[in-house]
């Protein structure tokens, strides 16, 4: 399996960068695509390229930044034509990738990886609370 990551700007190469710190420097299977400034058509001659090179390997996760966004919106159009091999998750953020990278050096049910991505990318979302006085051991779980 094989995980697109795409976004505005550089969020996407920096979810890689960090995974690669944290998770696995063995990350052959992700790759980004980021929209720059160079506009929609550089972004779509690029995205489909990479698309195309990845797709030609396997299937295809797609992670993207923001729904209804421009790398949302090209990866939806691709994901709406090889429906039989590609998904589309959009909200991507560091445990979602963290999670589905870890699952896809191994696993290969494309709607596996789904229900990972969005379970850790929720998961991964919560408020730090504050310590009470019955609770200062700094030890003690904060979720």
């Amino acid at each position: 399996m094989n995980i697109l990551v795409t976004s505005h700007s550089t969020l996407c190469t920096g979810l890689i960068e960090a995974y690669e710190m944290l998770v696995s420097s063995d990350a052959h299977m992700l790759s980004a695509v980021s929209l720059t400034a160079d506009g929609i058509n550089d972004f779509r001659a690029r995205f489909e390229e990479k698309f195309e090179e990845l797709h030609a390997r396997g299937d295809v996760l797609i992670l993207a930044d923001l729904p209804g966004g421009t790398p949302y919106n090209e990866a939806n159009m691709l994901f709406q034509q090889h429906q039989e091999s590609v998904r589309l998750v959009a909200g991507v953020n560091f445990p979602m990738l963290a999670e589905v990278g870890f699952y896809a050096q191994d696993g290969d049910d494309l709607d596996e990886a789904v229900s990972i991505a969005l379970g850790a990318g929720r998961a991964g979302v919560m408020q730090a609370l504050p310590l009470t006085d019955a609770s200062n051991d700094p030890d003690e779980d904060l979720f």
